[in-house]
């Protein structure tokens, strides 16, 4: 999961550049582009980043289930 957000949030910031490159090129645009894709592809990386942290607790708290489920299951056996 934390690769597969990483490539898209690449791709995300890739495509995004791409009209805001258009936008800073036009001297009456350029200031207000620049600052909204400042803006823009700093929301965007907290989110992905926000995204992979999820997914990291998640896988985490997975395993320490798992594991707990499995000494259990050990436990029952020996009884």
């Amino acid at each position: 999961m934390t690769h597969g957000s990483g490539a898209i949030e690449r791709v995300h910031l890739a495509t995004a550049a791409r009209p805001f490159a258009v936008l800073e090129s036009i001297p009456p645009t350029a200031i207000v582009a620049r600052g909204v894709h400042v803006a823009h592809d700093a929301i965007a990386s907290s989110v992905y980043g926000t995204i992979r942290a999820t997914a990291r607790l998640v896988g985490a708290a997975a395993t320490i289930a798992l594991d707990i489920a499995e000494t259990l299951d050990d436990d029952k056996k020996e009884v």
